[in-house]
């Protein structure tokens, strides 16, 4: 009999906004996913670009355009294998620039979006907050699922950031 592996997905479905940091308009955030550390990308989309063609990406970020008290619904979804817990986190950037360019900078020089979570800072030029939440993942019984709901608190004001957002995801153990 082979061996069967056990397969936790973590489907993120909502953001809520509870300070945008803005004073004067909503909040222009990038938002990452990680699991264990790990950057979370989306599924591959090809997009037709009028004057240049068809041409296919891989997103690094869901863009949104959210301000204090608004909530957004979102569809992003990750896989780790065989763990007893993921960590899961999320990076939201408050900023009127492109966050992309300013942490490849920070962090590497290059030119591609943060492949760890960011912490929670902020300069002249942008505000970002991290939060994350670890999770036990159980054996789940034969060809049943294990599920379980989880919210991570992006908390910002703990450290004197003005951004502050909760994300609701679910998390499913199954084996694949």
């Amino acid at each position: 009999m082979a061996k069967r592996r056990k397969a936790v997905f973590v489907h993120f479905q909502e953001i809520y906004m509870i300070d945008d940091s803005d004073d004067l308009s909503d909040g222009e955030f990038k938002f990452y996913f990680f699991l264990n550390d790990q950057r979370v990308d989306g599924n591959k989309q090809t997009i037709d670009i009028p004057m240049v063609g068809k041409k296919t990406y891989t997103p690094r970020h869901i863009f949104r355009e959210i301000g204090s008290g608004e909530r957004e619904k979102i569809d992003w979804l990750g896989r780790v294998d065989n763990v007893d817990q993921v960590k899961i986190s999320v990076s939201g950037i408050d900023n009127d620039d492109d966050p992309d360019l300013f942490f490849s900078t920070l962090q590497s020089g290059g030119t591609a979006p943060p492949t760890k979570p960011l912490g929670t800072a902020s300069t002249g030029l942008a505000e970002w907050a991290t939060g994350s939440i670890t999770v036990s993942t159980p054996n789940p019984p034969t060809d049943k699922a294990v599920r379980q709901m989880v919210e991570i608190d992006v908390n910002g004001h703990k450290k004197d950031v003005d951004v502050r957002f909760k994300v609701k995801a679910e998390v499913v153990v199954t084996y694949a």
